[in-house]
């Protein structure tokens, strides 16, 4: 049987916020998290104690730059802010994975909770319309498809056994694909995300602390 589970993804536009707007934004989330009922903060991958810390170290920086008036960043600061952009993230992550495992596919609520603890929700992809389906399924295998996103779309696959732990595979500009090996008698979730062709004659972009896949909804099938 094949079940489409609504994500809930958590918006990393976070990662392009100046020193002075990511401080405030990392502190509600380090005064909310600690007593949150739905997202337990033992389980985070970043302690308060580390994450306030970074929060500390970057503030410092806002003052020692509002004192010299300089506007750009030494190398030393760069790495602090990186430092708790990464650690925000890995947060993200956490919250994300276990409100959409433990109220799987209840969107309103899922969306509360992030927005409580002070995340807001990605928006629906492109793709997010479209239909990402498994088409068939054999002992140990599973084929899946998603429409063509264009002459030169580059597609990325990968797999779970929880919806937690993923698998990458080898990206294709194939829109179906043959995953063999996969564990037998069991649910297997799979996400797909795609990147679209710039454009005859134009150069892509990538942002150089950006580097997350805006991946699909997870879909579900038990492999026989």
């Amino acid at each position: 049987m094949k079940n489409v589970i609504k994500w809930v993804h958590i918006a990393l536009g976070f990662k392009k916020l100046t020193p002075e707007g990511l401080v405030p934004f990392c502190t509600a989330i380090a005064n909310e998290l600690p007593t949150d009922a739905d997202v337990p903060v033992s389980g985070s991958p970043v302690t308060m104690l580390v994450f306030n810390k970074q929060i500390a170290d970057v503030q410092n920086i806002i003052i020692v730059r509002q004192n010299s008036s300089s506007k750009t960043l030494t190398s030393d600061q760069h790495s602090k802010v990186s430092m708790l952009i990464n650690s925000t993230e890995s947060i993200a992550h956490y919250v994300e994975i276990t409100l959409n495992n433990k109220y799987a596919g209840v969107v309103d609520k899922i969306t509360t909770i992030i927005n409580r603890i002070g995340y807001e929700v990605r928006q629906q992809g492109a793709h997010g319309t479209r239909i990402f389906e498994v088409v068939e399924t054999a002992q140990g295998s599973a084929t899946l498809r998603v429409p063509s996103a264009g002459l030169g779309a580059v597609y990325f696959w990968r797999w779970s056994g929880d919806g937690k732990t993923w698998s990458p595979l080898r990206a294709t500009h194939e829109t179906t694909i043959v995953i063999n090996a996969l564990p037998s008698a069991v649910k297997i979730y799979f996400e797909f995300a795609e990147i679209l062709p710039a454009g005859k004659g134009k150069k892509r972009i990538i942002q150089a602390n950006n580097d997350e896949l805006e991946w699909s909804d997870p879909i579900t099938t038990v492999i026989p």
